[in-house]
C-alpha cells in the first residue's frame, strides 16, 4: 500500500490542487453573489418605495360605508409630493370591458407634512355605500340589448408624483393597490376628464349604459379586450 501511494503521489497532488482550485472558484462566485445582493438591497434602501393601501371606514353597525386610500413611502425621502385619482365604473361583457369615467368617488386629499411613512389620505363621502346601492340596482336591471349580460366593477387609478433626492421628477401609477407600468392605464387616466364623467350620486344604470355605448363608439382607448 505504501509503495502504491508513493507511485501515485503525483496524481493525489494534482487532484487535491484541482479540488482546492474548484472550491476557491465556487467560494468566489458565492461571495460575488452575496455582494451583488447586498448592493441591490443598498440601492433599494436609497430609492423611494411608494405603495397605496385601500381601506374601509365602518359605521357603528359594521357596514363599510366609505373607501379611502392611504399613500405611503417605505423608502428614501421624497419631496414635492402630489397624488391625483381618477375613478372608473367598469362594465364588462363577455368580450370587452368598458371603463366609464365617474366623478365624486374620491374628492378630497389630505396631505401630511412628511417625506416618508404615511404621506396622504384620499377620501370620499359614503362612496362605498353609494357604489353598493348602485351595484344592487344593476343586478336587478334587465340586460341591455346592445351589451347583453354585463358585470359592474370599479377601478381607481392613482398618479403619484414626486421629486427624488437627485432632483428627478418621478411619476408612478396604481390601479387600486397595484402599481402599473401599463401605458393603457396612463392613457385612461389622461382621458378621464375628456369624456364627461358621470356623477356617482343619484347615478342610475340606464345612464351608465348610455355612457358605456358612448365610450364604445367615441372612446376606443377606454375599452379593454377581455371581459368577465
Amino acid at each position: 500500500m505504501k509503495q502504491w501511494l508513493n507511485d501515485n503521489k503525483v496524481y493525489f497532488e494534482v487532484g487535491s490542487t484541482l479540488v482546492f482550485g474548484i472550491a476557491s472558484v465556487l467560494v468566489a462566485v458565492a461571495a460575488n453573489n452575496v455582494s451583488q445582493s447586498q448592493l441591490e438591497i443598498a440601492k433599494i434602501q436609497l430609492e423611494p418605495h411608494i405603495y397605496v393601501s385601500e381601506k374601509y371606514l365602518l359605521d357603528i353597525s359594521g357596514v363599510a360605508t366609505e373607501t379611502f386610500l392611504e399613500i405611503n413611502n417605505a423608502g428614501a425621502p421624497i419631496y414635492g409630493f402630489t397624488v391625483d385619482t381618477k375613478t372608473f365604473y367598469t362594465v364588462a361583457t363577455n368580450s370587452e370591458t368598458f371603463w366609464v369615467p365617474v366623478n365624486g368617488y374620491y374628492y378630497a386629499t389630505f396631505k401630511l407634512d412628511a417625506v416618508d411613512g404615511k404621506l396622504a389620505e384620499v377620501r370620499g363621502a359614503n362612496n362605498n355605500l353609494i357604489y353598493g346601492e348602485f351595484y344592487r340596482q344593476q343586478l336587478n336591471s334587465d340586460h341591455d340589448a346592445n351589451l347583453g349580460y354585463a358585470e359592474l366593477g370599479r377601478k381607481t387609478v392613482s398618479r403619484v408624483s414626486y421629486e427624488s433626492r437627485e432632483k428627478e421628477v418621478e411619476e408612478e401609477y396604481f390601479v387600486g393597490e397595484k402599481r402599473s407600468d401599463d401605458p393603457w392605464v396612463r392613457e385612461a387616466f389622461r382621458l378621464h376628464s375628456e369624456f364627461w364623467p358621470l356623477e356617482i350620486k343619484n347615478l342610475d344604470w340606464s345612464a351608465t349604459i348610455e355612457a358605456t355605448l358612448k365610450v364604445k363608439s367615441d372612446a376606443p382607448n377606454l375599452v379593454k379586450e377581455g371581459g368577465f
